[in-house]
């Protein structure tokens, strides 16, 4: 064999390798190009999923704030209410249970004017015992009258009537879920009291937050 033959041989045996080498880098950079494909992809997911985190993170903000609103609506409207327990219709019946609310406050209570206009409205609720007294809600025009009166729950017990805050749904929750701790300290012999949806025991301070169901513990300052 010549050598031209040899030097024909040896040219066309590289561009067979330079050939093979072109065709894997065809390969990287299809399989490149898919990566990128990918890699775009995830990215729009991440950004995707983001966004849908970002909205149900304002969706809440939003429901809790209208929470928070609703409650607060909830606790203005109830301030100038209390509940009579026991209340027991008069013989012979006056005019209307609000007449008859204003005759039994101003028996117990001579040292109060209750006025005609110094209740809105009162009507029985509803019990859950069959043959319970139905508890009386009465709505009075302001919240100083009500808070007096309520000062002087004790003078109503000789009647066998005792008065109770209107509390809201998120009070009635708290006192419920506090009221375990509330017997536990009675027995304990430590000072008691509620103050709303809120527990004093002593020196220390019990609270429920409603959302993780959990009661919270701290001492007074």
């Amino acid at each position: 064999m010549s050598v031209q033959q040899e030097t024909n041989l040896d040219i066309l045996e590289r561009l067979k390798n330079i050939e093979n080498q072109l065709g894997g880098l065809s390969k990287l950079a299809s399989i490149a190009e898919e990566l990128q494909t990918i890699s775009s992809q995830i990215k729009k997911n991440e950004a995707s999923q983001l966004k849908t985190t970002e909205d149900i993170q304002k969706i809440k903000e939003k429901t809790d704030e209208s929470q928070r609103r609703g409650e607060w609506l909830e606790k203005e409207a109830k301030q100038s209410n209390l509940i009579f327990y026991n209340f027991k219709p008069l013989n012979p019946p006056r005019g209307s249970l609000a007449e008859e609310i204003s005759e039994v406050i101003s028996g117990c209570l001579p040292q109060i004017e209750i006025r005609r206009w110094d209740i809105n409205d009162a009507f029985r609720l509803n019990t859950k015992k069959q043959g319970e007294i139905r508890p009386v809600l009465v709505k009075f025009t302001t919240k100083y009258l009500r808070d007096l009166i309520l000062r002087n729950s004790v003078r109503f017990q000789s009647c066998g009537i005792s008065l109770a805050p209107d509390y809201t749904r998120a009070e009635r929750i708290a006192r419920n879920a506090l009221k375990p701790l509330l017997q536990k300290a009675i027995k304990e012999d430590r000072e008691v009291k509620f103050r709303g949806p809120r527990l004093f025991a002593d020196d220390e301070l019990f609270t429920y937050d409603q959302e993780s169901e959990n009661v919270r513990q701290k001492w007074k300052s």
